[in-house]
Protein backbone atom coordinates (compact mmCIF):
# COMPACT_ATOMS: atom_id res chain seq x y z
CA UNK A 1 0.00 0.00 0.00
CA UNK A 2 1.07 3.57 -0.37
CA UNK A 3 0.38 5.80 2.59
CA UNK A 4 0.73 9.73 2.05
CA UNK A 5 2.63 10.99 4.75
CA UNK A 6 1.71 12.80 7.79
CA UNK A 7 1.14 9.94 9.88
CA UNK A 8 -2.20 10.00 11.63
CA UNK A 9 -2.31 12.25 14.11
CA UNK A 10 0.77 14.32 13.67
CA UNK A 11 0.24 18.48 12.28
CA UNK A 12 1.08 18.29 8.57
CA UNK A 13 3.12 21.47 7.09
CA UNK A 14 0.02 22.15 4.43
CA UNK A 15 2.99 22.25 1.54
CA UNK A 16 4.42 19.01 2.13
CA UNK A 17 1.34 17.74 2.18
CA UNK A 18 0.16 18.97 -0.95
CA UNK A 19 3.11 18.20 -3.14
CA UNK A 20 2.93 14.45 -1.56
CA UNK A 21 -0.62 14.09 -2.31
CA UNK A 22 0.04 15.99 -5.99
CA UNK A 23 2.84 13.09 -6.73
CA UNK A 24 0.94 10.55 -5.15
CA UNK A 25 -2.88 11.05 -6.14
CA UNK A 26 -3.30 14.52 -7.84
CA UNK A 27 -2.24 17.77 -7.93
CA UNK A 28 -4.35 20.94 -6.73
CA UNK A 29 -4.28 23.87 -4.27
CA UNK A 30 -4.33 23.68 -0.46
CA UNK A 31 -5.12 26.56 1.57
CA UNK A 32 -5.70 25.48 5.11
CA UNK A 33 -8.14 27.50 8.20
CA UNK A 34 -5.74 29.42 9.67
CA UNK A 35 -7.81 29.16 12.91
CA UNK A 36 -6.79 26.20 13.52
CA UNK A 37 -3.68 24.17 12.95
CA UNK A 38 -3.56 22.40 10.09
CA UNK A 39 -3.38 18.07 10.15
CA UNK A 40 -3.79 15.45 7.71
CA UNK A 41 -3.29 11.92 7.11
CA UNK A 42 -3.75 10.03 3.81
CA UNK A 43 -3.75 6.92 2.02
CA UNK A 44 -3.57 6.88 -1.36
CA UNK A 45 -2.90 4.05 -3.88
CA UNK A 46 -3.67 3.14 -8.02
CA UNK A 47 -6.33 0.32 -8.38
CA UNK A 48 -6.11 -0.70 -11.95
CA UNK A 49 -6.66 2.45 -14.34
CA UNK A 50 -8.68 4.30 -11.25
CA UNK A 51 -6.33 6.04 -8.19
CA UNK A 52 -7.78 5.90 -4.95
CA UNK A 53 -7.63 7.95 -1.56
CA UNK A 54 -8.88 8.17 1.83
CA UNK A 55 -8.26 11.26 4.12
CA UNK A 56 -8.69 12.79 7.14
CA UNK A 57 -7.75 16.78 7.75
CA UNK A 58 -8.41 19.33 9.24
CA UNK A 59 -10.64 22.59 7.59
CA UNK A 60 -8.82 23.20 4.42
CA UNK A 61 -9.65 24.89 0.82
CA UNK A 62 -8.51 22.77 -2.18
CA UNK A 63 -8.93 23.76 -5.59
CA UNK A 64 -7.68 23.32 -9.51
CA UNK A 65 -6.24 26.81 -10.86
CA UNK A 66 -7.27 26.74 -14.94
CA UNK A 67 -3.26 26.53 -15.43
CA UNK A 68 -3.15 23.43 -13.50
CA UNK A 69 -6.36 22.14 -15.41
CA UNK A 70 -4.49 23.02 -18.72
CA UNK A 71 -1.12 20.80 -17.52
CA UNK A 72 -3.13 17.91 -17.47
CA UNK A 73 -2.58 15.16 -19.86
CA UNK A 74 -6.33 13.98 -20.12
CA UNK A 75 -9.79 14.73 -18.84
CA UNK A 76 -10.34 13.40 -15.30
CA UNK A 77 -13.85 12.66 -13.08
CA UNK A 78 -13.98 12.29 -8.92
CA UNK A 79 -15.75 10.93 -7.04
CA UNK A 80 -16.34 11.96 -3.68
CA UNK A 81 -17.65 10.23 -0.75
CA UNK A 82 -17.98 12.29 2.44
CA UNK A 83 -17.87 10.50 5.72
CA UNK A 84 -17.50 13.21 8.30
CA UNK A 85 -17.77 17.22 7.97
CA UNK A 86 -19.10 19.34 5.57
CA UNK A 87 -18.36 20.67 2.50
CA UNK A 88 -18.72 23.44 0.13
CA UNK A 89 -18.73 22.75 -3.62
CA UNK A 90 -18.26 25.06 -6.95
CA UNK A 91 -17.52 24.95 -10.38
CA UNK A 92 -18.60 27.35 -13.22
CA UNK A 93 -21.31 29.06 -11.59
CA UNK A 94 -22.86 25.69 -9.92
CA UNK A 95 -22.85 25.53 -6.46
CA UNK A 96 -23.53 22.69 -4.03
CA UNK A 97 -23.65 21.85 -0.27
CA UNK A 98 -22.17 18.76 1.27
CA UNK A 99 -23.11 17.17 4.12
CA UNK A 100 -21.78 13.76 6.40
CA UNK A 101 -23.30 10.72 4.39
CA UNK A 102 -23.76 12.11 1.27
CA UNK A 103 -21.47 11.52 -2.18
CA UNK A 104 -21.45 13.31 -5.27
CA UNK A 105 -19.04 13.78 -8.41
CA UNK A 106 -17.50 16.23 -10.59
CA UNK A 107 -15.16 16.67 -13.73
CA UNK A 108 -11.68 17.42 -11.80
CA UNK A 109 -10.25 19.12 -15.10
CA UNK A 110 -11.95 21.83 -15.00
CA UNK A 111 -11.65 24.79 -12.10
CA UNK A 112 -12.97 24.32 -8.90
CA UNK A 113 -12.82 25.08 -5.33
CA UNK A 114 -13.81 22.80 -2.32
CA UNK A 115 -13.95 24.10 1.25
CA UNK A 116 -13.96 21.29 3.62
CA UNK A 117 -15.31 22.15 7.17
CA UNK A 118 -15.41 20.08 10.25
CA UNK A 119 -12.85 17.61 10.12
CA UNK A 120 -13.69 16.30 7.27
CA UNK A 121 -13.07 12.42 6.40
CA UNK A 122 -13.64 11.16 3.13
CA UNK A 123 -13.04 8.96 -0.03
CA UNK A 124 -11.56 9.81 -3.37
CA UNK A 125 -11.69 8.31 -6.45
CA UNK A 126 -10.38 9.17 -9.49
CA UNK A 127 -10.04 7.88 -13.25
CA UNK A 128 -10.14 9.37 -16.88
CA UNK A 129 -13.14 10.29 -18.29
CA UNK A 130 -12.65 7.65 -21.03
CA UNK A 131 -12.96 5.13 -18.43
CA UNK A 132 -16.66 6.25 -17.39
CA UNK A 133 -17.43 5.89 -21.87
CA UNK A 134 -21.03 4.11 -22.49
CA UNK A 135 -21.19 3.20 -18.64
CA UNK A 136 -24.10 5.51 -17.65
CA UNK A 137 -25.59 9.51 -17.79
CA UNK A 138 -23.13 12.14 -17.03
CA UNK A 139 -22.60 11.38 -13.51
CA UNK A 140 -21.47 15.43 -13.02
CA UNK A 141 -24.77 16.18 -13.90
CA UNK A 142 -26.57 15.75 -10.50
CA UNK A 143 -26.16 16.82 -6.80
CA UNK A 144 -25.19 15.61 -3.48
CA UNK A 145 -26.93 11.82 -3.10
CA UNK A 146 -27.39 9.94 0.17
CA UNK A 147 -24.68 6.86 0.50
CA UNK A 148 -26.93 4.37 0.24
CA UNK A 149 -27.80 1.14 -2.75
CA UNK A 150 -25.53 1.32 -4.92
CA UNK A 151 -23.29 3.75 -4.14
CA UNK A 152 -22.70 2.17 -0.62
CA UNK A 153 -21.45 -0.87 -1.86
CA UNK A 154 -18.79 0.34 -4.11
CA UNK A 155 -17.59 2.63 -1.10
CA UNK A 156 -17.46 -0.37 1.17
CA UNK A 157 -15.58 -2.25 -2.15
CA UNK A 158 -12.93 0.49 -2.36
CA UNK A 159 -11.95 1.27 1.02
CA UNK A 160 -11.97 -2.27 1.62
CA UNK A 161 -9.22 -2.41 -1.57
CA UNK A 162 -7.37 0.02 0.23
CA UNK A 163 -7.16 -1.97 2.79
CA UNK A 164 -5.99 -4.82 1.48
CA UNK A 165 -2.94 -2.70 -0.28
CA UNK A 166 -0.18 -4.42 -2.50
CA UNK A 167 -1.60 -7.94 -1.64
CA UNK A 168 -4.24 -7.06 -3.95
CA UNK A 169 -2.96 -8.60 -7.74
CA UNK A 170 -3.74 -7.03 -10.82
CA UNK A 171 -6.84 -9.17 -12.59
CA UNK A 172 -8.45 -8.70 -8.62
CA UNK A 173 -7.87 -4.95 -8.80
CA UNK A 174 -8.84 -4.41 -12.40
CA UNK A 175 -12.22 -6.78 -11.33
CA UNK A 176 -13.28 -4.30 -8.51
CA UNK A 177 -12.26 -1.51 -10.82
CA UNK A 178 -15.31 -2.80 -13.37
CA UNK A 179 -17.10 -3.32 -10.26
CA UNK A 180 -17.14 -0.51 -9.04
CA UNK A 181 -17.51 1.59 -11.47
CA UNK A 182 -20.61 -0.51 -12.66
CA UNK A 183 -21.68 0.38 -9.38
CA UNK A 184 -21.27 3.78 -9.86
CA UNK A 185 -23.16 4.10 -13.31
CA UNK A 186 -26.02 2.05 -11.57
CA UNK A 187 -26.09 4.58 -9.01
CA UNK A 188 -25.93 7.85 -11.32
CA UNK A 189 -28.55 6.08 -13.40
CA UNK A 190 -30.82 5.62 -10.20
CA UNK A 191 -30.10 9.30 -8.46
CA UNK A 192 -30.04 7.62 -5.63
CA UNK A 193 -33.26 7.76 -3.32
CA UNK A 194 -35.58 10.06 -6.22
CA UNK A 195 -34.58 6.59 -8.39
CA UNK A 196 -36.36 4.40 -6.04
CA UNK A 197 -39.00 6.43 -6.72
CA UNK A 198 -39.69 6.78 -10.02
CA UNK A 199 -37.55 9.64 -10.10
CA UNK A 200 -37.23 11.10 -13.59
CA UNK A 201 -39.85 13.69 -12.75
CA UNK A 202 -37.79 14.76 -9.26
CA UNK A 203 -34.98 14.82 -11.24
CA UNK A 204 -36.45 17.15 -13.48
CA UNK A 205 -37.17 19.16 -10.60
CA UNK A 206 -34.10 19.29 -9.07
CA UNK A 207 -32.52 20.28 -12.23
CA UNK A 208 -35.44 23.19 -12.41
CA UNK A 209 -34.33 24.64 -8.80
CA UNK A 210 -30.57 24.38 -9.60
CA UNK A 211 -31.35 25.68 -13.47
CA UNK A 212 -32.70 29.22 -11.57
CA UNK A 213 -30.40 29.08 -8.68
CA UNK A 214 -27.81 29.78 -11.39
CA UNK A 215 -30.02 31.82 -13.41
CA UNK A 216 -30.34 34.43 -10.43
CA UNK A 217 -26.66 33.75 -9.74
CA UNK A 218 -26.06 35.06 -13.39
CA UNK A 219 -28.14 37.65 -13.67
CA UNK A 220 -25.60 40.53 -15.28
CA UNK A 221 -24.03 37.76 -18.38
CA UNK A 222 -24.88 38.57 -20.98
CA UNK A 223 -24.25 35.28 -22.33
CA UNK A 224 -26.33 33.71 -20.59
CA UNK A 225 -28.07 31.76 -22.82
CA UNK A 226 -30.04 28.18 -22.55
CA UNK A 227 -26.61 26.37 -23.92
CA UNK A 228 -24.87 28.21 -21.40
CA UNK A 229 -26.95 27.05 -18.70
CA UNK A 230 -27.04 23.76 -20.13
CA UNK A 231 -23.06 23.49 -20.26
CA UNK A 232 -23.15 24.45 -16.37
CA UNK A 233 -25.33 22.01 -14.98
CA UNK A 234 -23.28 19.41 -17.49
CA UNK A 235 -26.88 18.63 -19.33
CA UNK A 236 -28.09 18.58 -22.49
CA UNK A 237 -30.28 21.45 -23.90
CA UNK A 238 -33.38 18.98 -24.51
CA UNK A 239 -32.39 17.66 -20.71
CA UNK A 240 -32.51 21.47 -19.97
CA UNK A 241 -35.61 22.13 -21.69
CA UNK A 242 -37.40 19.02 -20.22
CA UNK A 243 -37.08 20.21 -16.93
CA UNK A 244 -38.25 23.55 -18.04
CA UNK A 245 -41.79 21.87 -19.67
CA UNK A 246 -43.88 21.63 -16.95
CA UNK A 247 -42.70 25.52 -15.22
CA UNK A 248 -44.71 27.16 -18.20
CA UNK A 249 -42.04 28.96 -19.43
CA UNK A 250 -38.92 28.57 -20.97
CA UNK A 251 -35.12 28.76 -20.16
CA UNK A 252 -34.80 31.93 -21.68
CA UNK A 253 -38.38 33.27 -20.75
CA UNK A 254 -37.64 32.47 -17.16
CA UNK A 255 -34.18 34.16 -17.55
CA UNK A 256 -35.66 37.33 -19.11
CA UNK A 257 -38.59 36.84 -15.97
CA UNK A 258 -35.75 37.03 -13.23
CA UNK A 259 -33.79 39.98 -14.86
CA UNK A 260 -37.26 42.40 -15.41
CA UNK A 261 -38.24 41.58 -11.64
CA UNK A 262 -34.86 42.14 -9.93
CA UNK A 263 -34.38 45.46 -12.28
CA UNK A 264 -38.08 46.56 -11.20
CA UNK A 265 -37.08 45.78 -7.57
CA UNK A 266 -34.00 47.84 -7.92
CA UNK A 267 -36.03 50.64 -9.58
CA UNK A 268 -38.55 50.39 -6.54
CA UNK A 269 -35.76 51.20 -3.60
CA UNK A 270 -34.80 53.86 -6.04
CA UNK A 271 -30.82 51.76 -6.35
CA UNK A 272 -29.57 52.88 -9.79
CA UNK A 273 -26.14 52.86 -11.14
CA UNK A 274 -24.74 56.20 -11.96
CA UNK A 275 -26.01 55.51 -15.48
CA UNK A 276 -29.44 55.95 -14.56
CA UNK A 277 -31.99 53.16 -16.26
CA UNK A 278 -29.97 52.72 -19.59
CA UNK A 279 -26.89 51.52 -17.44
CA UNK A 280 -29.04 49.28 -15.05
CA UNK A 281 -30.23 47.66 -18.43
CA UNK A 282 -26.73 46.68 -19.42
CA UNK A 283 -25.78 45.65 -15.67
CA UNK A 284 -28.95 42.57 -15.98
CA UNK A 285 -28.26 41.42 -19.46
CA UNK A 286 -29.76 43.67 -21.75
CA UNK A 287 -28.16 44.90 -24.58
CA UNK A 288 -30.86 47.00 -26.11
CA UNK A 289 -32.24 49.55 -23.29
CA UNK A 290 -35.02 50.09 -25.66
CA UNK A 291 -35.33 46.61 -26.25
CA UNK A 292 -35.71 46.58 -22.03
CA UNK A 293 -38.29 49.23 -21.76
CA UNK A 294 -40.86 47.44 -24.12
CA UNK A 295 -40.29 44.37 -22.38
CA UNK A 296 -40.68 45.83 -19.03
CA UNK A 297 -43.47 47.69 -20.14
CA UNK A 298 -45.19 44.46 -21.21
CA UNK A 299 -44.64 42.50 -18.09
CA UNK A 300 -45.45 45.47 -15.62
CA UNK A 301 -48.25 47.16 -17.33
CA UNK A 302 -46.34 50.61 -16.69
CA UNK A 303 -42.48 52.19 -17.57
CA UNK A 304 -39.29 52.07 -15.59
CA UNK A 305 -39.28 55.30 -15.19
CA UNK A 306 -42.74 55.27 -13.35
CA UNK A 307 -41.45 52.76 -11.26
CA UNK A 308 -38.20 54.38 -9.99
CA UNK A 309 -38.58 55.63 -6.46
CA UNK A 310 -41.71 53.90 -5.47
CA UNK A 311 -44.25 54.28 -8.65
CA UNK A 312 -46.31 51.69 -9.54
CA UNK A 313 -46.04 48.52 -8.64
CA UNK A 314 -46.71 45.07 -11.32
CA UNK A 315 -49.87 45.73 -12.62
CA UNK A 316 -50.87 48.96 -11.66
CA UNK A 317 -48.85 51.08 -14.07
CA UNK A 318 -50.47 53.64 -16.49
CA UNK A 319 -47.50 54.53 -18.45
CA UNK A 320 -47.84 55.69 -21.49
CA UNK A 321 -44.38 54.58 -23.12
CA UNK A 322 -42.78 58.36 -22.14
CA UNK A 323 -40.78 57.54 -19.30
CA UNK A 324 -37.80 55.18 -19.98
CA UNK A 325 -39.00 55.06 -23.87
CA UNK A 326 -38.83 58.85 -24.21
CA UNK A 327 -35.70 58.66 -22.00
CA UNK A 328 -34.20 56.11 -24.66
CA UNK A 329 -34.58 58.42 -27.41
CA UNK A 330 -33.03 61.34 -25.54
CA UNK A 331 -29.87 59.30 -25.62
CA UNK A 332 -30.01 58.38 -29.11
Amino acid sequence: MTSAQPQPGRPADPAAWTRQIGRQFFPLDLVPDHDVPFAADARARPLARLRLARIDASAHVASMSRAMCGALPARYLKFVWLERGRASFAQDGRALELDAGQWFSYEASRPYEIRMRDDPRFTVLLFERAAWQARGPDPTARGPRAVDGAAAIALSMLKTALDVGDSLDGASATLVMDQALALLARAANDDGEAGARGGAASGAARLLAEARRLIAARLADPALSPDAIAQALRVSRRTLYNAFAGSGESPQACVQRLRLERCRELLARGELPPGGITALALDHGFSDPAYFARAFRQRFGCTPSAVRGGGPGPGTGTGTGTGAEAGTKRRR
